[in-house]
């Protein structure tokens, strides 16, 4: 939870010292909630306010329903915005520890309709180095034509833009080089 809180603090103050538009904080797990909307511009009492809010309380996260509440939040955004912004891009940072559980549910479908919308998802995987338990060691099991087949986690993972950050310090270079990246590879596309 404090690294997650401290990511998004990090990431907030960037946009807002870059003057990216409009920002908007949902918190989520078993549901979302909207915690910064748009029209708030955002200011060091409002992230605060924001972190505060912040409960780390909920067993379970429902990648699913976070992702159908974003995309439907960013089209109702863009449609406020007037005709001109149908083709800007919108970008969508979602910090966790990217752990899947069973309600995660399957966000492949919300993960295309992102796309379809000119919504990029970049997913922030905050992974304490020191950990035992690192994503990066966590392993799936699956039974391909009834063979058993063990294969690292995070290649199955279902988020195609994705960093796994191990040490705070390095976020602001490692998201504005990941940024940079993935927006190159979309202009290739």
């Amino acid at each position: 939870g404090r690294l997650a809180c401290e990511a998004l603090a990090l990431v907030c103050q960037a946009l807002s010292r870059l003057e990216v538009g409009q920002m908007s904080v949902l918190s989520f797990a078993e549901t979302t909630q909207l915690l910064h909307p748009f029209e708030r511009p955002f200011s060091a009492e409002a992230g605060a306010h924001m972190l505060s809010r912040f409960t780390f309380s909920q067993g379970h996260t429902h990648m699913e329903g976070l992702l159908k509440t974003v995309v439907q939040t960013l089209q109702l955004a863009r449609l406020q915005q007037g005709a001109g912004s149908a083709e800007q891009m919108q970008l969508v940072l979602i910090v966790s520890d990217g752990r899947r559980s069973p309600s995660w549910g399957d966000p492949s479908l919300w993960i295309r309709r992102a796309a379809q919308q000119h919504i990029l998802l970049c997913f922030v995987i905050v992974d304490a180095a020191a950990s035992e338990d690192s994503i990066m060691d966590l392993q799936s099991v699956s039974y391909p034509n009834g063979k058993l087949t063990i294969s690292k986690w995070i290649d199955s993972f279902p988020f195609p833009y994705y960093i796994v950050l191990r040490d705070l310090v390095t976020l602001p270079q490692v998201l504005s080089d990941a940024l940079r990246q993935w927006l190159e590879l979309l202009q290739r596309t």
